[in-house]
C-alpha cells in the first residue's frame, strides 16, 4: 500500500490513539481520504494480531472507521478501506 511521505510521517509521529480519534465524517473528501489512509497505515503497521487484540481500545476505533469508509462516496477512500478490512479479516481465515 503506497502512502504519501506526509501520511507515513504522521503515523510515526502521533500516538495511535490520537490518530483514531480523527472524525471520519468530515465534509471535505480529501480529509476523509487522508484519514482512511492513516487508518490503513495504522492497521498495516500494527498487523492484524495487534489490531484485533484490543490494545488500548484500538480495535473498536479502527473497525468502526474502516466500516464507515467502505460506504464513502469517493472510490479511492472506499478501496483503501476495503484493503484495510481485507488485511484484518484475511488473517482470521488463516
Amino acid at each position: 500500500m503506497q502512502q504519501t511521505k506526509l501520511a507515513s510521517s504522521l503515523v510515526d509521529f502521533w500516538a495511535q490513539n490520537k490518530i483514531v480519534s480523527i472524525d471520519c465524517r468530515h465534509v471535505n473528501m480529501a480529509v476523509r481520504n487522508a484519514t482512511s489512509r492513516l487508518i490503513a497505515g495504522i492497521a498495516e503497521k500494527l498487523g492484524p494480531g495487534k489490531v484485533l487484540s484490543d490494545i488500548r481500545g484500538i480495535t473498536d476505533c479502527i473497525l468502526l472507521h474502516a466500516a464507515r469508509f467502505t460506504n464513502d462516496r469517493a472510490q479511492e477512500t472506499r478501496s483503501v478501506s476495503v484493503r484495510c478490512t481485507f488485511l484484518i479479516s484475511f488473517n482470521l481465515l488463516m
